[in-house]
């Protein structure tokens, strides 16, 4: 077990591999893992999360404790966004437009740096524990196989494994 700690104040004390796969608010999800989730703000209507600068329309009408009018925080790891139609995912959101900005090889993976194009889009990593957010980024952060051939600049379909996101509270930043 790990304890995870901000301010003086426990957050998680579980497995690591449960606070990497269930985190209980945004400090954790943002703080276990590297690199860190990226996180996207929305909000819920008729039990749907949306977000209409990407284009996200999730149903988390099952989700506890989410009400229509809801602010929620939607976060998502790098391994967890695809090229559409790579990999094998049974549960994935629909296709998402992105622009590549920039490519890290890492030698048995890819990361690549994505940003909406032309739009003032801001997602969200490293939660900023003063003021309860998570700060903005403009990039979204995909983690690739190394044979993809993806290049700065190019504009790419993406898609999300529903099964992997991760919804919070904006307010609380709770799960």
């Amino acid at each position: 077990r790990i304890a995870i700690i901000n301010d003086g104040e426990l957050q998680q004390f579980a497995p690591p591999l449960d606070c990497y796969n269930e985190p209980v608010n945004l400090f954790v999800a943002g703080f276990v893992g590297s690199p860190s989730m990226r996180f996207v703000q929305g909000a819920v209507d008729s039990g749907r999360f949306t977000d209409p600068e990407l284009g996200i329309d999730l149903d988390v009408s099952s989700s506890v404790d989410i009400n229509d009018n809801s602010r929620i925080t939607l976060g998502i790891r790098p391994e967890d966004v695809y090229l559409e139609g790579h990999g094998d995912i049974k549960n994935a959101t629909d296709p998402i437009s992105l622009e590549v900005d920039v490519v890290q090889p890492m030698g048995d993976k890819l990361m690549i740096y994505l940003r909406a194009p032309d739009s003032d889009l801001s997602f969200e990593s490293e939660f900023d524990e003063t003021d309860q957010t998570a700060s903005k980024t403009d990039q979204l952060l995909m983690a690739a196989d190394p044979t993809v051939d993806v290049e700065a600049g190019q504009p790419i379909e993406t898609v999300l494994d529903r099964s992997q996101i991760h919804l919070f509270d904006s307010a609380s930043g709770e799960a």
